[in-house]
């Protein structure tokens, strides 16, 4: 019994010491921070963005047909290969050209010396026409024979004439023939880069039929397709942002053709855009025109020396009753000195904006 007593007067000395506290001791407070400048968070204007997909293309992309019939018998260039002007691309084996520039020849050679023998005739007649022109004025020839010899010096000027008719139209064929033989061997007209092959090696082809692309050598164009809104906001000689990413680059584009017409179907407007000449740009590359356009909408904005970044988490301070809580947001674009929040905050809260080394979360914020 008197051990029992004794257990229980000590827990009541214990209790009574736990519950105690000393004078001048209060509850754990938050900590104070102070110096801190704060904002509300308010939805503003800001611009609407548009990034457009778009294409670089040559300014002037040629197409080069046959202009005889045959089969391609060699193909001398590849895909993206750059060419100088005169430059060899394909050549066609044309059979009908080659038979006909033979024969053009053979009748300019015939033609020659039909005139070598006409202007032999002739000359023998005119010799002949001038010793009878004497013979009569000397009474020694009749007028019959004076007449039969001025016919056939007559007839032999005439031969001679048809026979240099005869040879201009035989070498007017040949050249014709030559240039259609010629025409097998196709060239670059001018330098450019091999757009497209049409035609494969042994391809059997007939005048007209394609054969390459070229893409003429000189600055590049973009090309895009403009939403109606957006076209008809814009003139020639207007200049857009144009993003090249497998590039890493960048560019200023002027707006140098514009459709008049709309394609009733995707209800948008095709416009080229020109782009300084640079070595590195290439045709077929994917481009991103980037456009500005008015007040687009609202959304929240704060300064950007208000986001705290943590690793890979990023936040603000918010100020709910003097107390700073740290709280997750998702940013979006930047305009300026402004980034824009996607989520995480509502407008009309307050949020820590400057000062942000002494911010802690759970502080306490001591107001000037």
């Amino acid at each position: 019994m008197t051990r029992q007593l004794l257990l229980l007067t000590v827990l009541l000395t214990i209790t009574s010491c736990g519950e105690r506290i000393e004078p001048g001791q209060t509850a754990d407070q938050p900590a104070a921070v102070s110096g801190l400048t704060t904002t509300v968070v308010e939805p503003v204007p800001v611009p609407a963005r548009y990034a457009l997909p778009g294409t670089l293309e040559s300014t002037d992309r040629g197409l080069l047909a046959a202009r005889i019939p045959g089969q391609v018998a060699h193909i001398l260039v590849s895909k993206g290969q750059v060419v100088k002007p005169g430059e060899t691309l394909l050549t066609l084996s044309g059979e009908t050209a080659s038979s006909d520039l033979h024969s053009a020849e053979s009748s300019v050679t015939a033609a020659e010396r039909h005139l070598a023998e006409a202007e032999t005739n002739h000359e023998l007649a005119e010799a002949t026409y001038a010793r009878f022109v004497k013979l009569r004025d000397a009474r020694a020839v009749t007028p019959y024979e004076f007449d039969q010899v001025k016919a056939e010096r007559d007839a032999a000027a005439e031969r001679l004439g048809a026979v240099k008719a005869a040879l201009e139209v035989s070498r007017a064929q040949r050249n014709s023939a030559r240039t259609m033989a010629e025409q097998a061997t196709v060239r670059a007209p001018y330098a450019a880069t091999v757009a497209e092959i049409l035609v494969d090696s042994g391809s059997t082809v007939q005048p007209g039929s394609p054969l390459l692309h070229l893409d003429r050598s000189g600055p590049l164009l973009v090309r895009v397709a403009l939403p109606e809104s957006l076209a008809t906001r814009h003139q020639l000689g207007d200049h857009f942002r144009v993003e090249l990413p497998a590039l890493d680059k960048e560019l200023t584009g002027t707006l140098s053709e514009l459709l008049p017409t709309a394609d009733p179907g995707s209800r948008t407007i095709s416009a080229w855009l020109s782009l300084p000449d640079d070595p590195a740009l290439k045709n077929g590359l994917f481009a991103r025109v980037l456009l500005t356009e008015g007040a687009g909408m609202t959304t929240l904005m704060i300064p950007r020396q208000a986001v705290v970044t943590r690793g890979q988490l990023t936040g603000v301070y918010v100020v709910e009753h003097d107390i700073l809580h740290y709280r997750l947001v998702r940013t979006g674009t930047v305009h300026g000195d402004q980034v824009e929040i996607l989520s995480g905050l509502q407008a009309g809260e307050e949020i820590a904006a400057g000062e942000l080394a002494r911010a802690r979360h759970g502080a306490r914020l001591e107001r000037n």
